[in-house]
């Protein structure tokens, strides 16, 4: 796992980098071209869709839309299924009521729908921000509680890659080990979850856009990129570490159950996970608006919209009641589908049509990026699927 992230967080930081590459060179082009026939003011490439246009034409504008709305759906339902769990342990819990999965997605769906329906990001700052004090505590607390785990001698110790053996009375004699070194049977799975977790390629160039000196962004996102990559490999691995074959899909189920904060944690992942929903929506909703109503502002249908938002909230929900209960199954998927084609292939295919090197060694490598994204991409969904 540690090795895959790594490996993952490196090709989707290369990704990037080519990606950052062909604007820069779309717009140098279009401004010499403008210079030469006299225009005026210069040309700027502001989305990742644009950059397909540029290159490879409606066609791929179309593509690379399709993949960020559709993988932007995606993580709503991962966060739709993540919410529904917690609603379900914090009201089994501090209620003592038992929720179905049709009642607590409807319960999330009361509270998330109407942020869906607000038309500015702006609003949803102070959620965002109270989201990540939440998540920094909740991060705190895990790793305090595996480290008194480690403490206590409670932490796992058997690494033998032996499967548990149950009895038919359902009796667990002997646990098993957890598979240090590797795990064949979720290996490539896991790939897809890896490049789920760098998932921000679309927003790179937004960012360097806003940017006072967009060129420290090739600096800026390498450090960054290194830094969330350490931070994932550094507690998923001393998480797995400490708990080895008992690790659940999420960490939280994995601390204490009398401990007050356990359930603290939980409503703050909640809160976290419900604010998560509209933020994720927003690119989703700004890309099938556009063609659907095509005027973005004052169309005068503002009921039309919010329905309609409403309703893709609802299918996203819907998609998470039937996959959420293997949640890992349901992360590798969307990475496989949808994530993989906006960090791996694209950004490779563009920068190969697009000419940007013309050595032949930079081709070989956006064509071997290319067919590893979408080997890897089926590889992963495939086998998500197959042990479903």
């Amino acid at each position: 796992g540690i090795v895959m992230e790594t490996f993952m967080a490196l090709l989707s930081l290369w990704g990037m980098l080519l990606l950052l590459r062909t604007r820069n060179y779309l717009e140098q082009q279009e401004n010499d071209n403008s210079r030469v026939g006299s225009g005026s003011g210069e040309t700027r490439v502001f989305g990742y869709a644009d950059v397909a246009f540029r290159v490879l034409g409606p066609a791929g504008k179309t593509a690379v839309e399709a993949s960020i709305m559709l993988s932007q759906l995606g993580f709503c339902c991962v966060y739709f299924a993540f919410s529904m769990q917690l609603i379900r342990e914090v009201v089994l819990s501090n209620f003592y009521l038992h929720w179905t999965d049709w009642e607590a997605g409807i319960f999330t769906l009361c509270i998330s729908a109407p942020l869906v329906w607000i038309r500015h990001l702006k609003y949803l700052a102070i959620g965002n921000l109270i989201s990540d004090l939440c998540i920094a505590f909740s991060l705190l607390y895990i790793v305090g509680q595996s480290v008194e785990t480690i403490k206590l001698d409670q932490n796992e110790h058997n690494w033998s890659c032996v499967d548990p053996v149950i009895a038919t009375n359902g009796t667990v004699i002997d646990r098993g080990g957890g598979c240090f070194w590797i795990n064949p049977r979720s290996m490539l799975m896991f790939a897809g979850t890896s490049v789920y977790s760098f998932e921000g390629i679309a927003m790179v160039l937004p960012i360097q856009s806003s940017m006072e000196n967009p060129q420290d962004m090739e600096y800026l996102l390498t450090w960054v990129v290194a830094g969330v990559a350490s931070l994932l490999v550094g507690f998923g691995g001393f998480c797995y570490y400490v708990y080895g074959a008992r690790t659940q899909n999420v960490i939280i189920n994995n601390m204490p159950k009398d401990n007050i904060l356990t359930d603290v944690t939980k409503w703050m992942y909640l809160i976290v996970a419900i604010v998560t929903i509209p933020m994720c929506m927003f690119p989703a909703i700004r890309l099938y608006e556009k063609r659907i109503f095509r005027k973005q502002r004052k169309s005068g249908k503002k009921l039309q919209k919010s329905g309609l938002r409403t309703f893709v909230t609802f299918l996203c929900l819907l998609v998470a009641i039937v996959g959420g209960k293997e949640l890992d199954h349901l992360v590798s998927v969307i990475g496989g589908l949808f994530s993989a084609p906006l960090a791996l292939v694209f950004p490779p295919l563009l920068h190969l049509y697009a000419g940007v090197e013309k050595s032949w060694c930079s081709k070989v490598m956006d064509i071997a990026l290319t067919i590893f994204g979408v080997v890897m991409g089926l590889l992963a969904t495939g086998v998500a699927v197959l042990s479903w």
